[in-house]
């Protein structure tokens, strides 16, 4: 019995084509490309540079401001996840418990996510002004701080701030997903 020769279909290589050239250079070229680039000496504003090899990657390891900001980079990740995740499944749950106005609920809890971020961002600077912000100075007038607190100049203070302010920005995305599964 002879074996038939299987002819190849070049049709599905042509349609997949355009779809692996936009995946290299769109993605595969510029990994390489600053792999490359993080090795030489290259400055936005010199034209020249140099191969170094290793030594900016030495430079940035033996930088101790590199590893706070690797530290805050997790803590950050951290306390945004478990937050959002809390916020947002906690949120779900309730949801879904309700029986009449399940839909306003859900559009109420959306509502920060519909918003674009610089719009966020200017409203809760705004709500947390140390001097005229609503948030300093209800906590004044209720006498649970003595002082208005400086929520964004503090630096004891702020990393959590915006830890919240992200939060309360994308726990509603994960309450829609919980819901909607």
């Amino acid at each position: 019995m002879m074996k038939r020769k299987e002819k190849v279909d070049y049709a599905r290589w042509i349609f997949v084509l355009p779809a692996l050239l936009v995946v290299g250079v769109l993605l595969i070229y510029p990994i390489f490309s600053s792999l490359y680039y993080s090795m030489t000496s290259k400055h936005l504003i010199r034209l020249t540079y140099d191969f170094i090899g290793m030594a900016n990657y030495k430079e940035v390891l033996t930088d101790p401001n590199f590893y706070k900001a690797f530290l805050n980079s997790i803590l950050w990740t951290i306390g945004s996840l478990l937050g959002q995740l809390f916020i947002g499944f906690t949120a779900a749950l309730a949801i879904n418990r309700v029986k009449v106005g399940k839909g306003i609920y859900r559009t109420l809890m959306i509502i920060p996510w519909a918003f674009p971020s610089i719009v966020i961002a200017l409203s809760w600077k705004w709500i947390l002004n140390g001097v005229s912000g609503f948030i300093p100075n209800m906590l004044v007038q209720l006498g649970i701080c003595s002082e208005l607190p400086q929520f964004l100049s503090d630096s004891s203070l702020v990393f959590l701030t915006l830890i919240f302010i992200n939060v309360w920005f994308g726990a509603p995305m994960i309450m829609v997903n919980v819901l909607s599964a």
